[in-house]
Formats: structure tokens, C-alpha cells, sequence
């Protein structure tokens, strides 16, 4: 009687709470599933009135590496999570003709990518709410390296120490 009374209790009581305090990232089937990428035009607008970093994601559809990256970074959960709750997501494919609005112009993905000069693939930059890039980040990343970069930007370290030495004092 009185283990069922404990298994009732815990199942009643405890696990609630459990689930109620663990972030609770989507596990994902397919690439990018649980990732909203908006258009470039839209995420800069949106960034401006929620005031969240953009993060952009430059690629081609021909880099090996940038597959790579959306087949297993971006399949992460905690990595899917973490870019929901922080950031306005956002990619471009660096040699598109596909045009955005953006700021009264209208660019093609080509000429964004131009703009903020990507020359390797795939790159990733942090884009601040009102304009200026805050950082990028070029080259294929496993999940547990760009967690580190989405927490560095996410959690405002930026403001405070560059890159490098926020990293090092966090080994």
C-alpha cells in the first residue's frame, strides 16, 4: 500500500513540477523544423520592434559544409530551442537572386550577402536589433560549439568581453 501511495504521490506531485521547470526543446525529425526562419526584410524589421539580435544564416546550395550544418547542428534541440527563445532567425543563400525589402530597398540575397561580406560558407552573423554586425562566424559548427555562440550572443556576454575570453574562462 505504501508504494503505491509513493508512485501516486510522485506521479501527482513530483513529475508536474519536473516537466513545469525543464525547457522542453522539440525534438526534430527534419531539418530546420523547429526553426522560423523569417524572410531577411521581415527579420530586420521584427528585430528592430522586439529589440532581439538577428541571426543569419549565409549558405549555397552547393557547400557540402552547409549541408552538413543543416542536417546536424541545426537538427539540435537545444540548439532549435535556444534560437526560438533569443534570436530572429534568418538565411540567405549567397548566390540567390531572390529578393527582400528591406529599409525602403529592395535586395536580392546575392547583394545581402554581399553587403555583409560573406566570402565562406556557410557563415553565421549576429546582427544587432538597429544594424551593425555584433559578430561572425564562418565554417561548419557542431551543436555544442554554436550552443556556446548562441548562449555567448543570447545572454548579452558580448556587451561585456570579447569572444575568446568569455570563452576561455568558461573552460
Amino acid at each position: 500500500m505504501n508504494r503505491t501511495l509513493t508512485i501516486v504521490f510522485i506521479a501527482v506531485f513530483i513529475l508536474p513540477l519536473m516537466v513545469g521547470f525543464t525547457p522542453k526543446p522539440h525534438s526534430s525529425g527534419t531539418s530546420n523544423q523547429y526553426i522560423y526562419w523569417m524572410p531577411f526584410g521581415e527579420a530586420i524589421k521584427y528585430a528592430k520592434e522586439n529589440e532581439k539580435i538577428i541571426f543569419v544564416y549565409a549558405y549555397t546550395d552547393w557547400c557540402p559544409q552547409c549541408k552538413r550544418m543543416e542536417a546536424l547542428t541545426f537538427t539540435d534541440a537545444t540548439v532549435q530551442y535556444y534560437l526560438r527563445e533569443k534570436f530572429v532567425c534568418t538565411k540567405i543563400n549567397a548566390e540567390s537572386n531572390v529578393q527582400h525589402e528591406c529599409n525602403s530597398q529592395v535586395l536580392t540575397e546575392q547583394q545581402i550577402a554581399q553587403s555583409l561580406e560573406v566570402d565562406e560558407y556557410p557563415t553565421m552573423i549576429m546582427l544587432a536589433p538597429l544594424g551593425g554586425s555584433l559578430g561572425t562566424f564562418s565554417g561548419f559548427h557542431e551543436s555544442t560549439e554554436l550552443q556556446q555562440i548562441l548562449v555567448y550572443f543570447g545572454e548579452g556576454h558580448y556587451r561585456t568581453m570579447p569572444y575568446n575570453m568569455w570563452l576561455k574562462g568558461r573552460r
